[in-house]
């Protein structure tokens, strides 16, 4: 059963009449998001100067609302970041990774998106409720301390983990990535091995948000995804064209059902 929290201290109305809810809570799992949005004005809030304090202003909404299924920040498990110019791309990754040191780091997807009103930062996160179990899913070539975040995070049943061909100390493309199929290649081959981790393989994608940094490659990379995952079943895809880190022009987000929590099919 979904049950539904409301932002504490917002206006109600105002929420209705831009449709806007709290949070969803099923099973072990919380969805909710945030924004420093003054409603109002549909402007950013005043408070929000630099793009620490957008997130930190983001962050403080969804603890507010989090509390009310006891938990915290610490309990967060995925975040997806959108962020109006690469540009804050920088001063984003240090403001996450401060805000969640020590760790466990949560997954952090980001990538460039238009947004309301002059907001440059909006995030939508996943949490699992307390006492529900979660762990990190980090393979040995994805340095999560330096890096401030998680490859990957099994919770509730789910695997969330995304993959780039990328050395993610410099931000340069793996060498051996020459062609969008090779890369392609290395970006399923460091799922599959994030996945591994968790109990999991390919086959047990449920879900996959695909990133290009140039429709001109979509064939390419379609042709490939499709190769390495066939006979199926092909999990349900988008494939959408956008700012990634670094050198990478190819980024797999993906969910993944953990086998026993799923059962068995005929």
């Amino acid at each position: 059963m979904t049950a539904f929290l409301t932002y504490p201290g917002s206006d109600p109305e105002l929420r209705r009449k831009f449709g806007l809810g709290g949070a969803a809570v099923i099973g072990d799992l919380v969805f909710l998001g945030g924004m420093a949005l003054d409603l109002t004005t549909l402007s950013r809030q005043p408070e929000a100067v630099t793009i620490a304090d957008e997130l930190r202003i983001c962050l403080a909404g969804i603890l507010k609302t989090l509390e009310q299924a006891d938990g915290t920040l610490a309990d967060i498990v995925k975040v997806n970041c959108y962020l109006s110019d690469d540009r804050y791309r920088a001063a984003f990754r240090e403001a996450f990774k401060e805000i969640f040191a020590p760790g466990p780091y949560p997954k952090c997807l980001t990538i460039v998106a238009g947004l309301a009103g002059d907001c440059r930062v909006e995030i939508e996160v996943v949490a699992v409720k307390p006492p529900g179990a979660r762990a990190t899913v980090n393979p040995g070539f994805f340095d999560v301390d330096a890096l401030g975040r998680s490859m990957g995070v099994a919770a509730g049943g789910l695997v969330f983990a995304e993959a780039a061909a990328l050395d993610w100390t410099t931000g340069d493309r793996l060498p051996e990535a020459t062609t969008l199929a090779e890369e392609t290649k290395i970006c399923l081959d460091r799922l599959s091995a994030a996945l591994a981790e968790a109990g999991c393989t390919l086959d047990d994608l449920v879900k996959l948000n695909c990133y290009l940094v140039s429709d001109d490659d979509r064939a390419e990379f379609w042709a490939a995804l499709n190769e390495r995952l066939a006979p199926g079943p092909y999990p349900p895809r988008i494939t959408q064209v956008t700012c990634l880190d670094g050198a990478a022009r190819v980024l797999v987000d993906a969910v993944a059902a953990v086998p026993q929590a799923r059962g068995t099919t005929a």
